[in-house]
């Protein structure tokens, strides 16, 4: 006798199986769609430092980075007063930091200071001066 189909039990197991697996998949979804925000993030910071570094050096002029909580500012502090060259607002990524922090770029394009790491949903983006003559800066997502 020939058999045409699935019995009810085949069809449950199979639709049990399936559905943990889909379980096991959608955990770890989560957590990329959060990595993934944040690595835009953090890539957008460095492209901003970037740009900072770029224009102290072509302005042959020192200035300052600025960071806050959500904001980071590129200020050209002179004598009489502070003018801000560029802002870059982050939309629920957030630095980790309580008051403002100053990162320093001369005008050779030498940064010193510390970059305060962004965090978004648990995880951690830390900046990090590979070369602080050259003013390269890197970052790593944990």
């Amino acid at each position: 006798m020939k058999r045409k189909g699935f019995t009810l039990i085949e069809i449950t197991l199979a639709l049990l199986i399936m559905g943990l697996f889909l379980f096991l998949i959608s955990g770890n979804w989560g957590s990329f769609l959060s990595s993934s925000k944040l690595e835009s993030q953090a890539k957008t910071v460095k492209a901003f430092i970037e740009f900072a570094r770029d224009e102290a050096v072509n302005k042959c002029t020192g200035l300052s980075l600025v960071f806050n909580r959500t904001e980071v500012k590129a200020v050209i502090e002179s004598e009489r007063k502070e003018k801000t060259l560029k802002k870059l607002t982050l939309d629920e990524v957030k630095f980790e930091t309580e008051k403002e922090e100053k990162v320093q770029i001369d005008e050779l394009g030498r940064v010193s200071g510390r970059i305060p790491p962004l965090i978004y949903e648990g995880r951690r983006a830390e900046f990090k001066i590979v070369n602080p003559l050259l003013g390269i800066v890197d970052y790593e997502v944990k």
